[in-house]
């Protein structure tokens, strides 16, 4: 729901196509059906760079992999580094 906000573009088909109200609502339809049926359902996203970034910083991997440890874990997902 929340990375759905953010999106600007979806794979319909093969094809990227721009987001609709209705692609979303048919995402967000679709996430409530699984959810019913008590299945988790996680999300993902890409975002294209010009360039590759230069410098990355150790200290913000890091922190996003504990983020992201702590998420997994109250899902119930195991999770490693």
């Amino acid at each position: 729901d929340e990375l759905l906000k953010r999106c600007t573009k979806a794979l319909v088909d093969g094809k990227v196509v721009d987001m609709t109200d209705d692609i979303k609502a048919q995402a967000l339809a679709a996430n409530k059906a699984m959810a019913d049926k008590a299945l988790r359902v996680l999300a993902a996203a890409k975002k294209d760079l010009d360039a590759e970034p230069t410098v990355y910083e150790s200290d913000s991997v890091e922190e996003l992999k504990d983020i992201l440890e702590k998420v997994c874990k109250k899902a119930g997902i195991q999770f490693s580094k």
